[in-house]
C-alpha cells in the first residue's frame, strides 16, 4: 500500500487527500468483492448479527 501512495504521489502528482482517497477506494472494492463473491449468504448474515464487543487493554479500557 505503501509502494502504491508513493507511486500516486509523485509520478501522478497528486496531493496526500487524493492519495487517501484513491486507496480507500480501492480497498472499498476489494471489501465489496469480497464481501459480493466470496462469503455465502448465511456467512454475510453471521457478520451482520454479530455484536460489537469492544478489545479491552490490560486496564480494562477499550483499545
Amino acid at each position: 500500500m505503501t509502494m502504491a501512495a508513493n507511486t500516486y504521489r509523485t509520478q501522478i502528482g497528486n496531493e496526500d487527500k487524493t492519495v487517501a482517497e484513491l486507496l480507500i477506494a480501492g480497498f472499498s472494492g476489494q471489501l465489496k468483492g469480497w464481501w459480493d463473491n466470496y462469503l455465502n449468504n448465511q456467512q454475510r448474515i453471521k457478520i451482520l448479527d454479530e455484536d460489537n464487543v469492544p478489545i479491552l487493554d490490560n486496564l480494562g479500557n477499550p483499545q
